[in-house]
C-alpha cells in the first residue's frame, strides 16, 4: 500500500488531525533500571507515561498508536521460571513474553481509562487492545540480525542439562555462568496492520499489545511458534511504516542521543539527518543494547518514508513533537 494512501485510511478528512504518531515506550521506562519491578513501581511508572506523554499529545488532536516494550519484565519472568522448574512445567519463551503482554496491556488500559475518565475525555477518546504478529520468512529466522543473551545465570549442571532440548548458551561477561541465546530478527510484516487501520479511523488511541509475537512461516503459509527475540523499537518502525504514520516517538530514559554518551566529549544531537547517523552507526558510537536499536529502528522508517522519527524522554514528548526538545532524525537537512 502506498503510503498516501495508508495515511487516508487512518487520518480521513478530519481537518482537526494533524497527524498519526506511533509511541514506543521502553521497558526500562516501565521498570526503571534502579527498580525491581514491584507492581507499585510499575503502576507508578506506567501513570507517569500516560499522564506525561500520552494525554499531552491527544490533547493536541494526534491519533496515538502505543506499543510497549517488555524486556526488563521478561527477565523476571523467566527467573521465576528457572526457580520454580523443579515444580511447575517451564513454559517456552515465545510463551512467556506473550504472559507479560498481557500484564502490561492490562496496567496500561487500567492507568488509560482512568485518566480518560479524570480528564473527561473518555466519550472523545476510545482504546483498544489488539495483536501484532510479527512473521518472519524462513531464511529471516535461520540468519538472524544478531544472537542475544536471556535471564536467568545458570550453572555448568543446568547448562548440560538444558543442551538437549538445543538450546545455545554463551559465558556471562563476569564468567559466573551461562545465559541462553536466542535469535533477534527484523520482522518481515505485520499481519494485523489492517485492523489497527480501522480502529484508527473510529479512536483516537489504540494499544497494541506489547511489542509482538514472532511466528515462523511454512511453506503451505501455515504458522507455527518460534523462541526469538523482536527489537520493540524495529517492531515499532516496521508498524508505522505500514500504516503511513507520520512520526514515529521513541521514548527512553534520556532526552536526546549522544555521540559519545557519559563522556567528556559528549555531543548531544537535537536534529540529524539519516545519512549522518548511518556514519555514526556505522562507527560505534552507540551501545549495542540499549540506543543502537533505536536510532537504527529511525533510519528505517524515515528511509521508508516516513517524516521523522523522534527520540526523546516521556515526560518531553509533547515538546519533542513540537520541535522542543529530543532528537528528530529527518531524511535531509
Amino acid at each position: 500500500m502506498e503510503k498516501d494512501n495508508a495515511r487516508w485510511l487512518v487520518v480521513g478528512e478530519d481537518p482537526k488531525v494533524k497527524g498519526v504518531v506511533v509511541l514506543a515506550v521502553g521497558g526500562n521506562s516501565i521498570v526503571k533500571p534502579t527498580q525491581k519491578g514491584e507492581i507499585s513501581e510499575q503502576i507508578k511508572n506506567i501513570d507517569a507515561i500516560c499522564q506525561d506523554a500520552i494525554l499531552p499529545i491527544l490533547k493536541q488532536e494526534y491519533k496515538v498508536v502505543l506499543v510497549f516494550g517488555k524486556a526488563p519484565l521478561i527477565r523476571n519472568m523467566l527467573v521465576q521460571q528457572e526457580i520454580a522448574s523443579e515444580y511447575v512445567p517451564q513454559m517456552p519463551f515465545d510463551v512467556v513474553a506473550a504472559g507479560v503482554d498481557g500484564q502490561l496491556a492490562y496496567l496500561f488500559s487500567q492507568a488509560l481509562y482512568n485518566l480518560l475518565i479524570e480528564e473527561g475525555f473518555v466519550n472523545r477518546f476510545k482504546f483498544t487492545v489488539t495483536m501484532i504478529q510479527m512473521i518472519s520468512e524462513k531464511e529471516g529466522f535461520l540468519n538472524p540480525l544478531s544472537f542475544r543473551p536471556v535471564a536467568p545465570l545458570l550453572g555448568e549442571d543446568r547448562v548440560r542439562e538444558l543442551k538437549k532440548k538445543g538450546w545455545l548458551f554463551m559465558r556471562s561477561e563476569d564468567g559466573l555462568g551461562y545465559h541462553r541465546l536466542l535469535p533477534s530478527i527484523i520482522p518481515r510484516y505485520i499481519v494485523q496492520c489492517d485492523i489497527v487501520e480501522e480502529l484508527l479511523l473510529k479512536y483516537s488511541l489504540v494499544m497494541i499489545l506489547g511489542s509482538g509475537v514472532t511466528f515462523l512461516t511454512k511453506e503451505d503459509g501455515r504458522i507455527c511458534r518460534i523462541e526469538a527475540l523482536v527489537d520493540k523499537d524495529i517492531a515499532s518502525a516496521c508498524l508505522a511504516s505500514s500504516i503511513g504514520a507520520d512520526v514515529l516517538l521513541i521514548l527512553t530514559n534520556v532526552e536526546k542521543v549522544a555521540i559519545n554518551y557519559g563522556r567528556g566529549d559528549q555531543v548531544d544531537l537535537d536534529c540529524v539527518d539519516v545519512k549522518d547517523l548511518k556514519s555514526y552507526i556505522n562507527r560505534g558510537f552507540f551501545p549495542s543494547k540499549s540506543m543502537e536499536p533505536k536510532v537504527r529502528a529511525a533510519v528505517m522508517f524515515v528511509e521508508s518514508g516516513g517524516k521523522e522519527a523522534i527520540i526523546t524522554t516521556p515526560s518531553c514528548a509533547l515538546l519533542a513533537l513540537e520541535g522542543r526538545a529530543g532528537t528528530r532524525v529527518v531524511k535531509g537537512k
